[in-house]
């Protein structure tokens, strides 16, 4: 699940005005559950200055976006107009709320609540939480990153390809003592970019380098209850897909791991 930490987004992004087929409101009746709420008000890395008194947060074109104060500002403004929406349905606090690459939140409603938040103006999407299967990642050739003609090729080759990126990955976790982990002590400091080494089972801030920059783990959709016993509550992986598919990503120089434990909007 994504966070509300800012993070390295180009300014040229446009606010969407509606959904793909896919993320639009089913017909059957909702059940009582974990549901994942996308709101119509522009998130901080889009927001164009429509609302009176709120200056516009989004980066100019080539820029990265900058958590700065006129960011913290509409955020606030966000999560008041957030609170409004959960207090219509009367609704408990929200398990995680969004307001950085889209805005909304995570929360347990009954059925009645979710058929009457989806009935409001101003709600996008409101999507049941659901466990998936994890599938096995292939290797950089299936993904098209190795070979003459690959991807590191094209971006001067595996010691150049990552300068300066950030990846995301969103998985089962990392294994920090597998060698594709390895790096200096001191993490960097990334224009653009905040994060934290979230503590947990097996895992504090010392764990956190100049490869891995950022480590947080979201289990409070699933619940610690419905964890298999091989699994952490920290951003350590048990299961090893996690490893496998951030390992893919290890020739770049710089990796955020964020990992969740259940399924969330992007």
């Amino acid at each position: 699940m994504v966070s509300a930490q800012a993070q390295s987004v180009p300014g040229a992004a446009i606010a969407a005005a509606t959904l793909p087929d896919d993320l639009k409101i089913p017909d059957k009746a909702p059940k009582s559950g974990v549901y994942n709420v996308v709101l119509a008000d522009q998130p901080e890395t889009v927001y164009d200055g429509h609302v009176p008194g709120y200056p516009a947060t989004r980066a100019a074109q080539g820029d990265s976006f900058e958590d700065d104060a006129d960011a913290a500002r509409y955020r606030g403004y966000l999560e008041a107009r957030q609170d409004t929406f959960l207090a219509r349905i009367r609704a408990s606090e929200p398990l995680y709320r969004y307001t950085t690459a889209l805005n909304g939140f995570s929360v347990k409603l009954s059925g009645t609540q979710a058929t009457q938040l989806r009935s409001m103006p101003g709600v996008l999407s409101v999507q049941a939480d659901r466990a998936e299967k994890l599938e096995t990642v292939d290797s950089p050739k299936f993904l098209g990153l190795s070979g003459p003609r690959g991807v590191w090729a094209r971006n001067g080759g595996t010691e150049k390809a990552g300068k300066n990126i950030v990846v995301g990955i969103v998985d089962t976790g990392l294994w920090p003592e597998n060698p594709s982990f390895a790096g200096d002590p001191q993490v960097p400091d990334v224009r653009g970019f905040d994060g934290i080494c979230q503590e947990g089972q097996r895992w504090d801030r010392t764990i956190c380098n100049s490869k891995v920059i950022s480590a947080r783990y979201f289990v409070k959709g699933i619940g610690v209850q419905n964890l298999s016993e091989d699994e952490f509550v920290s951003p350590r992986d048990g299961n090893g897909h996690g490893s496998h598919t951030a390992s893919t990503a290890k020739m770049m120089r710089r990796m955020l791991t964020d990992f969740s434990e259940s399924i969330a909007p992007v």
